[in-house]
């Protein structure tokens, strides 16, 4: 930014400075302000959010929406759609829980494999598969869900909304550092 032009000039109370700052010096301070607010609290946003393939922690995004108003978001994926739960995306997941602790309150179940050729032979379930971290093969024909206090089967309590509030937080205080040097 230019430094103004500063006039002093003697009056009757003393000395007097006085100077203008030109309507496109303060665009770029807000605009400077506003892009260490956003990029502190998104860096701090991706840090507590929860890792499993990364794609979500890399999928917040900033957005300046006019001179006063900055986000931080996360993205709507829309991923609960499948399940007849229009704009819920991952973020819900993690604070509403899924299967038994979540919004349908009941577990993830297999298909009913088709078609049923004897209705006295017992009902079988096409069981879901996938191999976990380490590369071993899981099989189930139903599991519980995501609890939103345990996530990803860590031990001890996990709550994504405190985290993002510390995020917030923590990312102010960031901005607020940078700021003042």
């Amino acid at each position: 930014m230019e430094v103004p032009e500063v006039t002093v000039r003697g009056t009757d109370m003393g000395l007097e400075a006085t100077f203008e700052v030109d309507e496109q010096s303060l665009s770029r301070v807000v605009d400077g302000i506003h892009t260490t607010f956003a990029r502190t609290i998104l860096d701090r946003a991706k840090m507590y959010t929860p890792v499993d393939t990364g794609e979500m922690q890399e999928s917040w995004d900033t957005q300046r929406e006019n001179v006063h108003t900055s986000a931080v978001y996360l993205p709507n994926d829309n991923t609960g759609a499948a399940w007849g739960l229009t704009g819920v995306g991952k973020a819900d997941w993690l604070i509403r829980g899924t299967g038994k602790w979540g919004p349908l309150e009941q577990p993830y179940c297999g298909k009913r494999i088709e078609p049923i050729t004897d209705p006295r032979a017992p009902i079988r379930i096409k069981p879901m598969v996938w191999r976990n971290k380490q590369g071993v093969w899981i099989r189930k024909t139903c599991v519980q869900g995501i609890n939103p206090r345990r996530i990803h089967g860590a031990d001890g309590v996990y709550d994504f909304e405190a985290d993002l509030k510390r995020a917030v937080k923590e990312g102010v205080g960031d901005a607020l550092q940078e700021l003042n040097k």
